[in-house]
């Protein structure tokens, strides 16, 4: 799990836990971080942990953006020391709990859509597409995660965060990710072609040792 440091102007006003899946973050009451901050939005960007993997930051277009290093970013993977800035407040990313980090409130419960014969999982929803049986994907299984198919592979004793992104998926699988289904379809094509998509994975962590490790176009041999 992880951490985050929040601070205005320098100066630390809390340290949080992020929670384990998603952690909401905005000027709504019912977000697990609340910033009562102008120009914060009222769910302004969402935190993606699962276990070890890698921490994914999403905003949720919000009105005045959300801020990565100083660069700013729709759907992106969080490593140590990477600061987000959402209006005047800076939280720093620590891929760890730390020891004076509190507790955030989970998020209300409300019924799944998907399970209540509501919409479907529409692309940009953070909900993990899951399936029975044996995960294919690493612990977590496959997930849509906005504009990307997420897993993990094993490499070097532990789970290596992976990405594919949808542009990959459409020139070599054939897939068209936007639509109702979209989501589903981008997960199943990742579940019926991870053996070569894990392959490109492997090489490129070889090749360059970067994690997380991003799958593009150009990645692909002709």
């Amino acid at each position: 799990m992880a951490s985050l440091i929040l601070t205005i102007e320098g100066q630390t006003i809390r340290t949080v836990r992020l929670l384990e899946g998603e952690t909401l973050v905005g000027r709504d009451p019912e977000c697990s971080l609340v910033l009562e901050r102008p120009g914060v939005s009222k769910h302004h960007a969402v935190v993606i942990c699962r276990g070890d993997a890698a921490a994914i930051l999403r905003d949720l277009e919000s009105t005045n953006g959300t801020m990565v290093n100083g660069q700013r970013v729709s759907v992106t993977p969080l490593t140590q020391g990477d600061v987000i800035k959402i209006s005047d407040v800076e939280m720093e990313y620590v891929p760890m709990v730390l020891p004076d980090a509190e507790e955030l409130p989970a998020p209300p419960h409300h019924e799944d859509e998907s399970q209540a014969g509501g919409a479907p999982t529409a692309p940009g929803d953070l909900r993990a597409i899951t399936r029975a049986g044996p995960r294919i994907g690493g612990p977590a299984g496959a997930s849509w995660v906005g504009d990307a198919v997420a897993f993990t592979i094993a490499a070097r004793g532990r789970e290596i965060q992976a990405f594919i992104s949808a542009d990959a998926l459409l020139s070599h699988f054939d897939v068209l990710v936007y639509g109702p289904d979209g989501p589903t379809r981008a997960v199943e094509a990742y579940e019926e072609n991870y053996v070569s998509i894990n392959v490109v994975a492997y090489k490129l962590f070889e090749e360059s040792g970067r994690e997380p490790i991003r799958i593009r176009n150009s990645d692909f041999e002709a």
